[in-house]
């Protein structure tokens, strides 16, 4: 085969694959449009009563007791699985303790931040709100007062 003919084969592969790819996405989207509209309030309750049904019959618990009567104690599964679970919850202990702690200290840093007196260059100057009505009845600032009479005489 020459150079030309295996790009020319090459590139029909890749828009076939491209096509197939947006068949694939476009036949994805439907069958999530339709499993979703497929779960009806009704049949979500039938479904979770069929399977409660189905739970209480092959009795887990007893099956499980049986296991564990039979291997002389608890099955290693349910002890790695219990001892996995332990340690998420400690972990997630730990973390909101450390959020706690961290909330603490943030507020005793406010409380003292707020008993302590503003410095007077530090202070934050009030925002004025300037009327025009007002502006114009309001005597002039003593700056603008000087200014007006310089200008006069």
């Amino acid at each position: 085969m020459k150079f030309e003919q295996l790009q020319r084969r090459i590139q029909r592969a890749e828009e076939l694959l491209e096509g197939r790819e947006q068949q694939v996405a476009t036949q994805w989207c439907v069958l999530k449009r339709v499993w979703r509209e497929g779960w009806t309030p009704l049949r979500i309750v039938v479904a979770g009563f069929g399977l409660g049904f189905l739970g209480g019959r092959t009795e887990p618990v007893a099956a499980i007791n049986s296991v564990a009567a039979k291997l002389g104690g608890a099955p290693k599964l349910l002890q790695m699985i219990s001892t996995v679970s332990g340690l998420f919850a400690a972990m997630q202990a730990q973390d909101a303790s450390d959020q706690a702690e961290r909330a603490a200290d943030q507020s005793q840093d406010a409380a003292a931040d707020a008993s302590q007196p503003p410095q007077p260059d530090q202070a934050p100057r009030p925002a004025r709100r300037v009327d025009a009505a007002a502006a114009e009845h309001a005597p002039p600032r003593p700056a603008e007062a000087a200014t007006e009479m310089s200008e006069r005489y």
